[in-house]
């Protein structure tokens, strides 16, 4: 007791009441009064500094509950508190000492071992943070909050599953939690479960306050669901609650992008700059969407643009190279994808790409990391992609096999070879008893599994699989799939093996020397093939001579029934010439044993 007069209960209730019912002004009032009176008890000390940090006065509320311990400090809510506000102030080595102390008075004192384990996390001592958190849990497992702050430390430290049996043990316990619904749903958005994740964020905003950063994570995760037009909705909501948030507008950007709505696109990533003028992000999505729409000349500005305020954002390197490449500027390209590879060396695209521009070192087929790494980022927007180059790969394969098929009844089994996310597929299932597609990339191969036509889906190397599956299918076709194959013989070696006699191969290949040419160009440059019947392209794509095709054909035992010549897609407004060939496997003694089993006893065949 400070004073010689005892403390009034009625205004000291009074004085609760208010303060409970949140008029802390008039609560206030009465605690100053007691204190000029000299009737305050070390209780009104803390109770004027809890009061004060509700009104974010953090400076005031210290200094009050420091004088409440002078006072007395055998109360360890004292020290609790004055750790909450140490903790706001940013006082952090404060707070642990604060909640120590209380510790030290109430060893159970939960309140205080809750908010030790969240500094000790803001101060990156992650092992020990969820140490305290167990021992929260020890004492009292229904503290659902205890749980919570568990899983984002386990999460913080890698631990996955134990982070996520943390948050459900949260919800479990509360189930209306929405810091925790909210936490679940940004784990299950690490781990790529998308339709998991988003299922949480909407629990989040079922139970608690609608958030812009619920909405934005929601979008994220249902973007990740491809349900992009739901996506855009609630990202649209999202910047609806936070007008000002420059990310948000450049993430409704891109949802627009992917939708192809360009000008909508176009408008939020110059919406975000308004917000953020000169953000590197925003300004290389806007240089995509002019790309996109056809402004060569403006993307390309804006490429060096952002590439002179950041020249460390590697996907720009990567997008100017790639304009460049198409605009003829083989050197340029090449600048770009070493910027690129400089920045990111264990990169296997631009490490590929520089090979491709350079011709040092180049291989003879693309190396499996770059086919699987470069397809796994562009799966989700690939056949978007496609149909704006105009690409026809599926088309031309059902052409040149619909001149060729007598029987209209007849159905075979048919290996998509190279299917992606199954554009091949679509015209083959008609013909097919068994459809069997086979891609490096589990992303390509996710978006064919969608389409629900395939018998089976395998990620393998291609090669590979042709070696281990003789005499297993009557038809096998590689839409755009040679553009990653130079020397062909152990391709085509592989296909003759896998048909059975009488089998057909359909295929698409660049044409060498006429990528992007017209007609007469692509004559011109074909009338005396490049030796030796390949090349790698800048564009990191394999082309191939007509005349190397049909000899290696010939040479693995398949006979060349017909040749087209078409365009299969645009490339920077220009076509690019393709070969569409029809070939049939000739009788099994025909074709030429693998040279691992030359000089060997010939396998027995049925």
């Amino acid at each position: 007791m400070v004073g010689d007069e005892p403390i009034p209960q009625e205004q000291m209730e009074r004085a609760l009441a208010f303060h409970s019912a949140g008029r802390l002004e008039e609560a206030d009032r009465i605690y100053a009064s007691l204190e000029e009176r000299g009737a305050a008890s070390a209780d009104v000390f803390h109770l004027r500094g809890v009061l004060a940090y509700q009104q974010g006065s953090l400076e005031v509320a210290r200094s009050r509950i420091e004088r409440a311990i002078a006072v007395d400090g055998t109360d360890p809510s004292y020290h609790s508190n004055l750790g909450i506000v140490q903790k706001a102030l940013g006082d952090l080595d404060g707070a642990v000492r604060s909640f120590r102390a209380a510790l030290d008075i109430a060893p159970e004192f939960l309140d205080a071992k809750n908010n030790l384990g969240t500094v000790m996390k803001a101060q990156g001592r992650l092992e020990e943070a969820a140490a305290e958190f167990r021992g929260v849990i020890a004492l009292r497992p229904d503290v659902a909050s205890a749980h919570n702050n568990l899983g984002v430390v386990e999460r913080s430290l890698g631990n996955l599953d134990s982070a996520e049996s943390a948050y459900l043990r949260a919800t479990e316990l509360e189930p209306r939690y929405a810091d925790a619904h909210h936490n679940l749903g940004n784990l299950r958005l690490q781990r790529e479960q998308f339709a998991d994740a988003a299922k949480s964020f909407e629990t989040a905003l079922a139970v608690g306050e609608e958030s812009a950063e619920t909405l934005r994570c929601l979008a994220l995760a249902l973007e990740g669901a491809g349900r992009v037009e739901e996506a855009i909705t609630r990202c649209g909501r999202a910047c609806a609650f936070a007008p000002d948030h420059a990310r948000l507008r450049d993430q409704l950007g891109t949802l627009q992008q992917r939708l192809g709505n360009l000008d909508d696109a176009k408008s939020a990533y110059e919406h975000a700059l308004t917000l953020s003028p000169g953000d590197s992000i925003a300004s290389f999505h806007l240089a995509t969407v002019l790309q996109e729409q056809g402004d060569t000349e403006g993307a390309l500005r804006l490429y060096r643009a952002v590439l002179a305020a950041d020249p460390t954002l590697a996907p720009a390197h990567r997008a100017l190279g790639k304009l460049l490449y198409g605009l003829g500027d083989v050197e340029g390209a090449m600048a770009a994808y070493r910027a690129w590879a400089d920045l990111d060396p264990t990169d296997p695209e631009a490490r590929y790409l520089v090979a491709a521009c350079s011709q040092d070192d180049a291989p003879d087929r693309s190396p499996a990391e770059f086919v699987r790494s470069h397809y796994d980022q562009f799966a989700r927007d690939f056949d978007r992609q496609l149909a704006r180059l105009g690409y026809c790969g599926p088309d031309l394969v059902a052409q040149i096999l619909a001149g060729h098929l007598t029987d209209s009844g007849q159905t075979w089994d048919v290996l998509d070879a190279g299917c992606g996310t199954g554009l091949s597929g679509v015209p083959l299932r008609s013909l097919a008893d068994r459809l069997v597609g086979v891609d490096l990339s589990e992303g390509m191969l996710e978006h064919a599994r969608a389409r629900g036509i395939y018998d089976e889906l395998v990620s393998a190397d291609l090669i590979a699989y042709l070696g281990g599956h003789p005499s297993a299918f009557d038809l096998v076709v590689a839409a755009d799939t040679l553009i990653y194959f130079g020397a062909l013989s152990e391709f085509f070696g592989g296909v003759a093996r896998t048909l059975r006699p009488g089998g057909l191969f359909v295929f698409t290949a660049e044409a060498a020397g006429a990528a992007g040419a017209t007609d007469a160009d692509a004559a011109s440059a074909n009338a005396t093939d490049p030796a030796p019947g390949y090349l790698l392209s800048p564009s990191g794509r394999f082309a191939h001579a007509k005349q190397y095709l049909l000899e290696t054909l010939a040479g693995a035992g398949l006979e060349t029934l017909d040749v087209r010549r078409a365009v299969l897609r645009t490339e920077v407004s220009r076509g690019v010439q393709a070969w569409v060939v029809l070939a049939r496997r000739t009788s099994y003694r025909e074709v030429s044993p693998p040279e691992d089993l030359h000089g060997s006893a010939p396998e027995s065949r049925p």
